[in-house]
């Protein structure tokens, strides 16, 4: 690997898919550089881009080294044959293993890199103010039969996400399922609670919940809906209240 140096900062660039600048980070790098200089055995890797230099990693050593009046030491895709081909999505996936990238780092980069998934993503989350994770799991669920099981649908999309591997299975579903869990929010202060979203979406998905029927219980017996610690104790704080004053040959169970 040839490896060059400069004190020029001003030639180096960011990539716009680099994730966002963490100020913890920098100072954590910036305590470390100052006892060692590190950058000869980590040198940026970057790209020649219109005379200038174009950071595919290393943006963080990039400012602690300018502010700290250090050579930056990089080296460049094309002069190596083992990151010849590398593309901004491959450092991605190199970060994401030497440095866990967030889940906000990552949908920053593949959004930022046109992938339409994390694009619609991101546009989900906008309007119904989900969390990442809650709203990928909205987006990816499967709602074929025989996955019409408790658990099946309650993955860890944390990983799928930070590796770029996150695909939308049907988003117009995903959003039946957000505007089930927003009409609760008149009637209830945690209704974006992850156990209570999950419970509610466990329960459209399973198909004998009736959301209307639910709203109208909702909106004459207002309070009966306590927080609860998980989401098996939701859905029977939910099927409680949607049995409330019914006979017994008409209630119904959701577990």
């Amino acid at each position: 690997m040839k490896i060059y140096f400069s004190s020029d900062y001003d030639k180096f660039t960011f990539h716009h898919s680099n994730r966002p600048i963490r100020s913890s980070k920098i100072e954590k790098l910036k305590n470390s550089m100052a006892k060692k200089n590190f950058l000869p055995n980590a040198p940026l890797i970057c790209k020649k881009k219109n005379g200038q230099l174009e950071i595919f990693d290393g943006q963080h050593r990039k400012i602690v080294a300018e502010e700290l009046s250090i050579p930056i030491a990089y080296t460049l895709i094309g002069d190596n044959k083992d990151i010849r081909d590398a593309n901004i999505t491959d450092v991605a996936e190199f970060n994401n293993n030497a440095d866990k990238w967030s889940v906000t780092d990552a949908i920053h980069h593949f959004e930022s890199v046109k992938n339409p998934h994390y694009i619609k993503l991101k546009e989900f989350m906008n309007e119904y103010k989900f969390n990442a994770t809650l709203s990928a799991i909205m987006l990816s669920i499967d709602v074929s039969s025989e996955n019409r099981l408790k658990n099946q649908f309650f993955h860890n999309s944390g990983e799928k996400l930070r590796t770029g591997k996150f695909k939308i299975t049907d988003y117009e579903y995903a959003r039946t399922l957000a505007n089930n869990v927003y009409d609760y929010k008149k009637y209830f202060k945690h209704w974006n609670n992850r156990n209570f979203v999950l419970a509610i979406m466990y329960l459209v998905f399973g198909g004998v919940y009736n959301h209307s029927d639910m709203m109208n219980k909702m909106e004459k017996y207002d309070g009966l809906l306590k927080f609860q610690a998980t989401v098996n104790d939701f859905i029977l704080n939910i099927e409680e209240i949607y049995n409330y004053h019914m006979g017994a040959k008409s209630r119904v169970r959701f577990t």
